[in-house]
C-alpha cells in the first residue's frame, strides 16, 4: 500500500488542481467522463481492445504511477502483458465519482496467475486485488492517471 505521506501528496495535488479549475461542469459532462473511464477499464482490462484504447487516450497521456508519458501503444503493451500474466483478467468499479475534470474510482481486479509476475512463478491461483485510481479528462480523452494498487496483497495471495 502507498505510504500515508505519498497518498497525502497525491490528494493535495488533486485538490490544488481542482481549485484551479473552478468552473462548474454539467451532470452530462461528469457522466460522460465517468462513462469514458468505465469504457477504458473495459478496453484495457476486460477485453483488451487496442482500437478503443487508442481512441480513449490523449496523445500526451501521462501516467503518474510510472512517472512518464505513455503512448497508447505502451498502454496496450502493458495491458497485453497483464493479460498474459493473469488469465481471465477483469476489473469492476466498486465506487466511481467525478468532479470537474477528475474521475476517481475504487476498483477490484480478478484473474488467474498463469505466468511469472515480479519474480513469482505461475501459481494457477485465482487472485483478487483492489486499488484506487484518479483520471483527468481533457477534451473527451484521458490525459492523466494516478494509481495506487494494492500489489502487496496480490503478492501475499501468490506467495501464501
Amino acid at each position: 500500500m502507498p505510504s500515508d505521506s505519498r497518498m497525502r501528496r497525491i490528494l493535495a495535488f488533486l485538490q490544488l488542481s481542482l481549485l484551479r479549475n473552478r468552473s462548474p461542469m454539467s451532470n452530462a459532462i461528469l457522466d460522460a467522463n465517468k462513462a469514458l473511464v468505465l469504457a477504458h477499464y473495459d478496453a484495457v482490462t476486460n477485453r483488451l481492445d487496442p482500437d478503443a484504447i487508442r481512441a480513449q487516450l490523449a496523445l500526451d497521456f501521462f501516467d503518474h504511477a510510472t512517472g512518464k508519458r505513455m503512448s497508447a501503444e505502451e498502454v496496450i503493451a502493458h495491458s497485453a502483458d497483464m493479460h498474459e500474466t493473469f488469465a481471465e483478467l477483469s476489473a469492476v468499479a466498486e465506487c466511481l465519482v467525478a468532479e470537474r475534470d477528475i474521475v476517481a474510482g475504487r476498483f477490484v481486479w480478478r484473474g488467474r496467475h498463469r505466468s511469472p509476475w515480479r519474480g513469482i512463478a505461475p501459481t494457477g491461483r485465482h487472485v483478487e486485488f483492489r486499488g484506487m485510481t484518479f483520471w483527468r479528462i481533457r477534451d473527451g480523452r484521458i490525459s492523466e492517471r494516478w494509481a495506487e494498487i494494492d500489489f502487496v496483497d496480490l503478492e501475499r495471495q501468490l506467495r501464501d
